[in-house]
């Protein structure tokens, strides 16, 4: 059970964030399920949805190319997370005032 490892007054740094790549709305249910349970113990869960460009230069099928692709949307997909973490936090620290 993930929630008795999580602090419960949020001081290890909040909100949650959870990227999601696609639409796939089995896991969008997943994800809203959580973030109900989250906010039932005080803890902020935000979820972007990432929508992956179409893969294009290598083709084919065998193992290589497959793994490649993989490895390229992966790559991808931590770029814009990361980049739009940095660039528009789901948060607004406390400034102490």
């Amino acid at each position: 059970d993930v929630f008795k490892y999580i602090p419960h007054d949020c001081s290890m740094g909040c909100p949650l964030v959870i990227s999601q790549d696609g639409k796939d709305e089995q896991v969008a249910s997943v994800v809203e399920e959580f973030q109900q349970k989250f906010k039932a113990i005080g803890i902020p869960m935000v979820h972007w949805q990432h929508e992956q460009p179409k893969q294009s230069g290598l083709r084919g099928t065998d193992a290589k190319i497959h793994n490649a692709k993989q490895y390229a949307a992966l790559a991808n997909h931590y770029k814009w997370a990361l980049s739009k973490l940095f660039q528009e936090p789901p948060y607004q620290e406390d400034d102490g005032s």
